[in-house]
């Protein structure tokens, strides 16, 4: 699957939870939101301030946070679904971040969560890398074997 391919499917399955995403979607994703993230982040120039979350600069970012909240998820629990695991470190991060976007005060706690939030970041990535499984399960088809 290739990039125009792989971003047109996690948007037109931006709401679905069910089924499995082949390595190739999730990471043709992964890549291309996470580089938007970061061109945008350096284009707006507030990667560089030290209180950029609460700046007055930040609403685009949390802008784009939210439009590929959804299938950024979806994508991440399909593609879990597709190695054959339960998606709960995916579940897990979205419940953290929720709670540091919602956290008010800079404090200890806050320090923990995202570290906690940045580990399971990784742990997905790392699982993500994973290969398929060859077989249908009980998530569904493999996605490679599958037309669209």
């Amino acid at each position: 699957m290739g990039p125009l391919t792989a971003i047109r499917a996690c948007l037109v399955k931006s709401a679905t939870f069910s089924g499995r995403a082949s390595r190739s979607e999730f990471w043709w994703w992964t890549l291309i939101a996470e580089f938007a993230f970061a061109a945008a982040m350096v284009g707006l120039g507030i990667c560089w301030e030290e209180d950029w979350i609460f700046g007055e600069t930040y609403w685009p970012i949390q802008a784009y946070a939210l439009l590929i909240w959804l299938p950024s998820t979806s994508v991440a629990v399909r593609r879990f679904h597709d190695i054959g695991l339960n998606p709960w470190p995916v579940i897990a991060l979205v419940l953290l971040d929720l709670v540091l976007l919602a956290w008010p005060v800079d404090s200890a706690f806050l320090e923990a969560l995202f570290y906690s939030s940045l580990f399971l970041y990784l742990l997905v990535l790392v699982v993500a890398a994973f290969p398929s499984q060859d077989r249908n399960s009980r998530y569904g088809p493999n996605p490679l074997e599958v037309t669209p």
